[in-house]
């Protein structure tokens, strides 16, 4: 079980709570608002910039890495050459 609490930007997992950057927590808050919508690149730099953050597509391989590590396994799905999306089977 995978609940994001939004107002308090954490993430339950099982019954524990995982630990989140404030990078992390605006890359699942984007993946969260649709959930199942593949976003590329571009989508997740421009999400960053409307929280006043900046991200290059480097930085978005090592966060998607990070958050791998965190997360229940297979919870993030790279769409090759299009983006990231939440895996909803994953996370249910």
């Amino acid at each position: 079980e995978f609940i994001y609490n939004k107002d308090s930007k954490t993430i339950t997992c099982k019954g524990d709570c995982i630990n989140l950057t404030k990078f992390e927590i605006i890359f699942i808050e984007l993946l969260t608002s649709n959930l199942g919508q593949v976003y590329s690149n571009d989508d997740i730099v421009s999400h960053y910039k409307t929280k006043e953050q900046d991200i290059d597509p480097t930085n978005i391989r090592k966060l998607v890495s990070k958050l791998r590590k965190k997360l229940p396994e297979n919870s993030l799905d790279s769409i090759y050459g299009v983006g990231y999306k939440l895996n909803l089977q994953a996370i249910a």
